[in-house]
């Protein structure tokens, strides 16, 4: 049997090598600046070389034809790719894509690889950022202790876009919650003790995202990655928007009006301005008062991952969201009528019914 290619078996050897081959095929790097700056000068460096790999994959794939794609198949012998990759398992699926445990052939090491159809992002609109979701992951890295997962790779095929991430080998506070229950996909019920413990974590990973000037949109159970400490890390920001400023100090950091005008979420935890800012550009769109109409500036505030977190420590002291009902229509109507007066199907301890009560607010 001959021996496996260098292009194969060695990546310092196709890292030298495509790093070469990107110096001789240099890009206009004003063509790749995002609006996500990346102040660090290391990380700004591998976004640089990225812009300009992601620039040879684009033409290539347009022209389809001659030296291009001599160029494409060079490339592709020596980049990172699904090839790189065996499926282990399927971890999940998501409204934009699916999630695998994936075990690397470089280097033997499982990870948890994310892949998105680019006719799903593409449709999805103003629903998904991918180039949000990548950068917070790569900003996460000039913070040693952030609450996120490390981004190992990101990679696009003609088709797909793909996120490979640590693999958190101890799943969700969704499995966990699914491992109380004697019923598959339901969840059971958490101690007041267990609850204490993962609560504080949950606040310290919605917090980071706030402080480097992002809200998530979809807090939920299944987006807390428990690592084998016993630790929460906080995943999925394809969701996620960018925080502006007001213009008074008084107020909070708000989602701009024009990245609010669909329900971004999952029903069960989804906060009501969130539902109301969708209804009333839905009513815009349809032309309703289009005369006297004036579209305001500001969307929703930062409070909305706060619904969700509180949304969440009711589920897992309950086993059910508190507007959970048997259809979307009837949980929407729920959540958007909501006054104040949270149910509970039994006495919840005095502590964390004063944490709901806080978190789980009317407007």
């Amino acid at each position: 049997m001959s021996s496996p290619s260098p292009y194969l078996s060695s990546y310092p050897y196709r890292h030298l090598a495509l790093t070469k081959l990107l110096q001789e095929h240099p890009v206009d790097s004003s063509t790749g600046n995002d609006r996500y700056q990346l102040f660090n000068t290391d990380l700004h460096s591998q976004h640089q070389r990225s812009v300009a790999l992601d620039s040879i994959l684009l033409s290539a794939w347009a022209t389809n034809k001659g030296k291009g794609q001599d160029l494409l198949h060079h490339v592709d012998s020596l980049r990172i790719n699904k090839e790189d990759f065996q499926a282990i398992g399927r971890l999940g699926d998501g409204q934009f894509g699916t999630v695998d445990a994936v075990e690397c052939k470089l280097n033997g090491q499982v990870y948890a690889m994310k892949t998105m159809p680019k006719h799903a992002i593409k449709r999805a609109g103003i629903q998904v950022c991918l180039e949000l979701e990548r950068h917070i992951h790569i900003l996460s890295h000039a913070f040693p202790a952030a609450p996120v997962p490390t981004l190992f790779v990101a990679f696009q095929s003609k088709d797909s876009i793909s996120l490979v991430t640590e693999y958190a080998a101890c799943g969700s506070l969704w499995d966990r919650l699914c491992s109380l229950s004697d019923e598959d996909d339901q969840a059971g019920c958490m101690t007041v003790a267990e609850i204490k413990w993962w609560s504080p974590q949950m606040v310290v990973a919605i917090q980071w995202m706030h402080d480097q000037g992002y809200v998530h949109r979809d807090i939920k159970p299944h987006n807390f990655l428990i690592t084998d400490g016993g630790r929460l890390k906080l995943t999925d920001f394809g969701s996620s928007a960018e925080l502006s400023q007001p213009r008074l100090h008084s107020e909070r950091p708000f989602v701009p009006h024009e990245l609010c005008s669909l329900p971004i979420g999952t029903p069960d935890y989804i906060a009501p301005e969130v539902l109301l800012c969708a209804e009333e550009a839905f009513v815009q769109a349809a032309g309703a008062n289009e005369a006297s109409y004036s579209p305001p500036t500001y969307g929703y505030d930062l409070s909305i991952d706060w619904w969700g977190f509180g949304a969440t420590i009711f589920e897992m002291a309950t086993g059910k969201g508190p507007f959970w009902a048997p259809t979307i229509q009837q949980t929407y109507l729920k959540i958007t009528q909501y006054k104040g007066d949270l149910q509970s199907p039994f006495i919840l301890e005095e502590g964390l019914r004063r944490l709901l009560q806080k978190y789980v607010r009317a407007i």
